[in-house]
């Protein structure tokens, strides 16, 4: 069983939704990336989504884009990324996946990079702003090395390529809340709870469904899981929270935990 679906089945058992956390690679330097995913995976997360290098993070705001360059001023590329993710994974129970923009290809192979992803224990893969038709065939090819290709329902993606992306996704469904870039307020009303809805009438297979771009805080877990998304994933307020260091990145984890608790 793939790691991701271990964690959101852990997170099904203890009655609650799955967090995802985001931080670019080697941010805010090498060794404080390492101590800050260990700290948070101690304080509660289920799954660590980890940020490749790029000089175009266009779906990204203005927080995680200086968190990225960040990264880059202190010597993170492509290859030293794969190498701290390795480093985080191997010989752990940890769950991560690796997301990335197009111009990393620049860098390294998908080829080459979905082998790097099989040694290093990544558990899934999701390249963004892909044309779909390049999408489907970048799954295909992870799916045949063991390595879940993570589906990106875009707000306003188009029920024909809502349907392509689900039936070819493995792991889970990344439900983005609005057209709009990381760090901008979440808009989680009932129209969150229908697109859910139809997600499940769509697909003919039980891919859990988590909801990112604007999850902030304890009441934006709650609203969520009471619509019946299976998991959160949070990014600008992660990064924030880890630029305070480990204390700071586990008092946000344990207040969106306790929202995650089923009533």
């Amino acid at each position: 069983m793939n790691r991701i679906t271990q964690a959101f089945e852990k997170a099904r058992k203890e009655n609650r939704i799955a967090l995802i956390g985001y931080l670019p690679a080697g941010y805010p330097d090498s060794s404080s990336f390492l101590k800050l995913a260990e700290c948070a995976f101690e304080a509660g997360l289920d799954m660590l989504e980890i940020g490749l290098p790029s000089n175009n993070p266009y779906f990204d705001g203005a927080i995680i884009r200086r968190a990225i360059e960040k990264s880059i001023q202190h010597g993170i590329n492509v290859e030293t990324a794969l190498i701290q993710t390795q480093q985080l994974l191997q010989h752990s129970h940890r769950t991560a996946t690796l997301i990335f923009y197009p111009d990393v290809l620049s860098q390294i192979s998908y080829h080459c990079l979905l082998e790097q992803c099989l040694q290093a224990e990544v558990a899934g893969i999701l390249p963004v702003g892909v044309q779909l038709a390049d999408w489907l065939k970048m799954a295909d090819q992870a799916k045949r090395q063991g390595i879940a290709p993570i589906g990106f329902l875009s707000a306003n993606m188009q029920r024909q390529a809502v349907m392509q992306v689900i039936n070819a996704a493995e792991g889970f469904l990344y439900l983005q809340s609005r057209n709009a870039p990381t760090g901008s307020e979440g808009e989680f009303g009932d129209q969150i709870g229908r697109r859910i809805e139809r997600i499940r009438k769509i697909t003919g297979k039980p891919l859990p469904v988590a909801v990112g771009f604007g999850v902030r805080c304890s009441e934006d877990v709650e609203r969520l899981r009471r619509m019946g998304a299976d998991g959160v994933i949070v990014g600008t307020a992660f990064v924030q929270a880890a630029e305070q260091g480990c204390a700071a990145l586990q008092d946000l984890l344990y207040s969106l935990s306790q929202a995650a608790v089923s009533s």
